[in-house]
């Protein structure tokens, strides 16, 4: 049994465009998301915290192709008991689908499809 409170991400490729961002808003309807963590000068990521009136935090790691289960390990303990929205590079192909491995880790619940994802899709991610 877990002696602390899993935190939950919502991993999603950062929005090419407005019309992507308020899709994104929209999908996260009914989700109390806390904070949300961006790659350093991820522009999109700053108007999505505004929008959704949360702080925003910058993760370097969030800057790679594919970010490691490592990084969102990291930003999972800072947030224990929490829900985050997590913002991969746009460049990051099908990420947040990939996360280093084969298949997505266990408790990621794919929203919207899979493949790369629409704008607006996001995983939800339960980390202890």
């Amino acid at each position: 049994m877990p002696l602390h409170c899993p935190a939950i991400l919502l991993v999603a490729a950062s929005p090419r465009d407005a019309k992507g961002a308020d899709e994104l808003v929209a999908a996260l309807a009914g989700e109390r998301v806390l904070a949300v963590v961006r790659a350093p000068a991820d522009d999109v990521g700053g108007r999505l915290a505004q929008t959704l009136d949360v702080p925003l935090e910058d993760e370097p790691g969030l800057a790679e192709p594919t970010p490691g289960r490592v990084v969102l390990g990291e930003i999972a303990d800072l947030h224990r008991g929490e829900t985050v929205l997590v913002l991969t590079a746009e460049g990051a192909g099908e990420a947040p689908f990939e996360t280093g491995a084969e298949r997505p880790p266990q408790g990621a619940v794919v929203r919207k499809g899979a493949g790369r994802p629409p704008q607006g899709a996001f995983v939800r991610m339960e980390l202890d």
